[in-house]
């Protein structure tokens, strides 16, 4: 009798998980589609930049090798987490349809430009 009742905790499990794999990939594709990734990377490495600036004295190799160490899957996988506490799948799945519309596309392209101005 324990078994029959184990079977639809089972299956309600595996749906859990099967939709919070879903909602990862859907929240990977939104940061692949915005450019997140690539923004992260250019974040790294020009906070790198300014620190070689602030310390003179430290080996150029130095921060050669720190820019070279730059995980974006890594950044990505820190940030997922995130889009999942504060976002549903059905807002991803929106967000996704927004950005692949020209309003969309043309926000991932200015949004850059309008930050650095700011």
């Amino acid at each position: 009798m324990k078994q029959l009742l184990l079977i639809p905790l089972l299956l309600a499990s595996i749906n859990l998980v099967a939709q919070q794999n879903e909602k990862e990939q859907k929240i990977i594709e939104l940061l692949e589609i915005t450019g997140s990734s690539e923004l992260g990377e250019q974040v790294y490495k020009s906070l790198i930049d300014q620190f070689q600036q602030m310390s003179p004295e430290v080996p150029k190799e130095l921060w050669d090798e720190a820019k070279s160490i730059f995980d974006p899957n890594g950044l990505i996988q820190l940030i997922v987490p995130i889009y999942d506490k504060y976002y549903t799948l059905e807002d991803i799945e929106g967000l996704i349809e927004f950005y692949k519309t020209p309003l969309g596309k043309k926000t991932i392209e200015v949004l850059p430009l309008i930050t650095q101005e700011s």
